[in-house]
């Protein structure tokens, strides 16, 4: 479910942000509202999964948070074009945790190498390099509904600690590449997808 919503982001999110108008805080069209009440229904359903089967609180919480910032622009038929820009960025990352999670990139070969170093790169470059510009847009336009900057925030202080997460476990791995005495590829790759959280924006 959590790969169905990233691709959606992707792919139909990056074909309405190459055909809409770009704004801040313009009207939201029809299908940008679409696309975030879809969204919007995927957050609610692992808000609850989250809770009740995996005890997975910070993702419970970031997901929290973009439960408000949608519901927000979508009462208000405001922001619509930033917040899906928001939700493509997000998800970029996500096909490659995904691949060395389930084993589609096995343990300790080169393509988990691989998609691990992507993963991070795009989440740290995504979230933590785009994301920060986006948001500096965002929280500095008056006519941005406040519920949607209360949401900003919160998913970038969220992304912030997960991202020193991905890149404390990415030392570890290039160590092990490179130093006997730290731990092999194998552990270092099973650690990454246990520590980094769950991504779905």
């Amino acid at each position: 479910m959590s790969l169905a919503h990233g691709l959606g982001c992707i792919f139909w999110g990056g074909s309405i942000l190459l055909r809409d108008e770009p704004t801040v805080s313009g009207p939201s069209t029809p299908e940008e509202a679409t696309l975030l009440a879809a969204s919007l229904g995927y957050f609610l359903v692992d808000i609850v999964l989250c809770i009740t089967a995996l005890k997975d609180w910070e993702s419970a919480l970031h997901h929290t948070f973009c439960v408000v910032g949608e519901i927000c622009v979508l009462y208000t038929g405001l922001s619509g074009y930033i917040i899906i820009a928001f939700l493509f960025i997000a998800e970029l990352s996500s096909p490659f945790l995904y691949a060395f999670e389930t084993g589609l990139a096995p343990a300790g070969s080169l393509s988990a190498l691989i998609c691990q170093a992507l993963f991070a790169i795009l989440f740290i470059g995504g979230r933590l390099g785009a994301g920060s510009l986006m948001a500096y847009s965002l929280l500095s336009n008056e006519e941005v509904p406040f519920l949607a900057k209360v949401s900003c925030v919160g998913l970038m202080s969220i992304s912030a600690l997960w991202a020193a997460r991905i890149g404390r476990i990415g030392y570890n791995v290039l160590m092990g590449l490179f130093s006997p005495q730290k731990a092999p590829l194998p552990e270092a790759a099973t650690t990454a997808a246990a520590m980094a959280g769950t991504t779905g924006c």
